[in-house]
């Protein structure tokens, strides 16, 4: 014999048939109404939020563009030593005209005179007079 526990809201009936073998009719009736809940209450309108300040504090800028100007130091180091000398020129150019008086400019200035010399020892005085040039 098979039991199971009967869910709310349905209707089992066993109906026996001349046959051995017996047949289950399942007549499915739907659960009643649940009555509506009731409304709900107004929520509070939630308090004014307090005013943010619109511009970070100095101390998260100079973080920030310190971290910023070490990234583009560490790029244009990648490219010099990967031999990519243009790529590496315009960044060093980029941090000493973005940020002049940071301490990262003055090696960016020391790298680009040792580019202008590398460029002078291979004979490409154009690029070597250009930087120099750019530095004054």
């Amino acid at each position: 014999m098979i039991e199971f526990n009967q869910p709310q809201g349905v209707e089992v009936e066993l109906q026996p048939e001349s046959t051995p073998i017996r047949r289950v009719a399942v007549t499915v009736q739907p659960a009643p109404a649940q009555p509506a809940p009731a409304p709900a209450q107004p929520t509070p309108a939630p308090a004014p939020a307090q005013p943010v300040a619109a511009q970070p504090s100095e101390t998260t800028k100079s973080t920030y563009q310190n971290r910023a100007i070490g990234m583009l130091m560490r790029i244009a180091d990648t490219y010099r030593e990967q031999n990519n000398f243009r790529q590496a020129t315009e960044m060093y150019f980029d941090i000493l005209h973005k940020y002049p008086d940071a301490p990262e400019a003055r090696l960016a200035h020391e790298r680009l005179m040792e580019l202008a010399a590398y460029y002078e020892s291979r004979g490409e005085l154009r690029q070597a007079r250009y930087i120099c040039e750019q530095l004054t």
